[in-house]
């Protein structure tokens, strides 16, 4: 009787430790979304950010002569590029579709006869999704940091240029 008991209490363990796996799994997942979100929107205020600044350049190309319009328009060109990159919606793992489940579910029935058999199919496909998106989140977080720095340094040349 008292090893049923310890399995029942291991068993009611593994259940709620793989809850709570679960729980931080989807919390984490979801970080990597809002992070998505907050990248493209950075990648769209570069964009906006080189499009008034290109508008200017008829003046800032007027005022300046020499190597000067090749390193202002040099760096607002790599800044523009690295911000079209970085909202790019670059192509990442999604969840399988209702029947990959079900064939999963239905081929392998002997291994689903309990909730943590369920519970470790979605951590494994969430695990899948969460690892693609975070590898393309740091893609876009990587182009903005360049997109950002080329764009700082081409007005920070444009105006040392124009004012000495």
């Amino acid at each position: 009787m008292e090893i049923g008991v310890k399995m029942e209490e291991q068993q009611k363990l593994a259940e709620l430790m793989l809850k709570n796996i679960l729980a931080l799994g989807k919390f984490s997942y979801s970080l990597q979304e809002k992070r998505e979100e907050s990248l493209i929107s950075q990648s769209d205020k570069m964009l906006t950010a080189y499009s008034v600044t290109a508008a200017l350049l008829p003046l800032l190309l007027s005022k300046t002569d020499g190597l000067g319009p090749v390193i202002l328009l040099t760096g607002l060109l790599i800044s523009f590029i690295f911000a079209v990159i970085a909202g790019w919606r670059f192509k990442s793992s999604s969840m399988p579709s209702i029947d990959v489940f079900y064939d999963e579910v239905y081929n392998r029935w002997e291994e689903f006869r309990a909730q943590p058999a369920f519970d470790m199919q979605w951590k494994y496909h969430l695990s899948a999704i969460h690892k693609s998106k975070k590898e393309n989140n740091d893609k876009r977080a990587a182009c903005i940091l360049i997109s950002t720095i080329s764009f700082v340094f081409s007005v920070v040349a444009a105006t040392f240029l124009i004012f000495f």
